[in-house]
Order: C-alpha cells, then sequence, then structure tokens
C-alpha cells in the first residue's frame, strides 16, 4: 500500500508541473463513478481533452473491540478499509465557448481495496475489494469566476457487478491556470 501511495503522490507532482506551463491545463476535485473521485488533472487541446483523477484514503477502526456475541453463524464484520483510486478520461469536445464547453466524456476508474475482515473477536485477515467502472455520456463545463469552473456529466455507466447504471451524475470543480 505504501508504494501504490508513493506513486499516486508522483503522479499527482508530475501533473502539478504541467499545470504551471499550459494555459488549458486545471487542477480540481471530482466526483464520479466512471471519472472516479478524488484529486483530478484535466487538460484541453484544440480539440479534445483528457482528465486524471486519483485519490488514496483509509477509514475505519484500526483496532475495533468486538465481543463473541457480534458474531453468528458464518457472519463476519468489516473494520479497516484502505482505497486507492484512479480514473482515466477522454473528453469528446462537441462545442467550446468562452464560457462552457459541451463535451461526451468516456473512460473508466479502478478501486484497489484491501478490508480488513473480523471473523471472530480475535480471527482476521485482510481481503481484497477491487471495482471498476467505464462509462460515457454527455458533459458540461461552465465557468463560474474567471479561472474557476463547474462541471457536470451523466455517463451511462457498467461496473464490476455486470450493471448498466444509467445516469449518475458526475460533479468536478476546477482552477485553471493561464
Amino acid at each position: 500500500m505504501k508504494r501504490i501511495l508513493l506513486i499516486l503522490i508522483a503522479v499527482v507532482s508530475f501533473s502539478g508541473l504541467l499545470a504551471f506551463e499550459n494555459y488549458n491545463t486545471s487542477m480540481g476535485f471530482h466526483f464520479g463513478s466512471s471519472t472516479g473521485s478524488g484529486y483530478s488533472v484535466r487538460h484541453w487541446t484544440k480539440s479534445n481533452g483528457y482528465q486524471i483523477t486519483i485519490a488514496a484514503y483509509a477509514y475505519g477502526s484500526r483496532n475495533p473491540e468486538y465481543d463473541d456475541n457480534d458474531f453468528y453463524d458464518g457472519d463476519y464484520k468489516n473494520a479497516r478499509k484502505q482505497t486507492g483510486t484512479l480514473g482515466l478520461n477522454y473528453l469528446w469536445n462537441l462545442q467550446k465557448t468562452k464560457d462552457y464547453h459541451f463535451y461526451i466524456i468516456s473512460g473508466g476508474s479502478y478501486s484497489l481495496q484491501k478490508v480488513k475482515r473480523y471473523y471472530t473477536p480475535d480471527d482476521h485477515k485482510w481481503v481484497n475489494d477491487n471495482k471498476w467502472t467505464v462509462g460515457a455520456g454527455p458533459g458540461f463545463e461552465m465557468m463560474l469566476a474567471e479561472r474557476f469552473h463547474v462541471s457536470v456529466e451523466l455517463p451511462i455507466t457498467y461496473n464490476h457487478k455486470d450493471d448498466i447504471v444509467m445516469y449518475i451524475p458526475a460533479v468536478g470543480v476546477y482552477y485553471y491556470f493561464r
């Protein structure tokens, strides 16, 4: 997990350097199923663009206190979750003006997740619970202020559970370097 975290920090640092060299590049936060949720870098070329979203986080109790009565026949409790997420998306520009972009977003995200699972108060093991989602759909980005933009996307997604999900919105807030 430490190696993955170091790789994610290197990617964020490198993308931060890119942001200062190019006027069509922005950094911000993006939240969505097929885009990934976390820190995001978005870059527009003359005709299209791309977006990279990364995050690493952990939550839950490291050492929970369970009683024998908390567990029933074959039952288990999830205690700690550690997650790393990467989202890669391509932006197909349909219309661009000074104040907004209208585009099609396509791509996907992958989450590496380890869960500390307890089967008894003293018996636990780490279990992989990795997830992926791909999708495509329309997106709209508009200017809030000179350098601040907000984006809303409505992709149709397909995920690791073989579910086709219609229109779960994705939202992002970006700062453009000019």
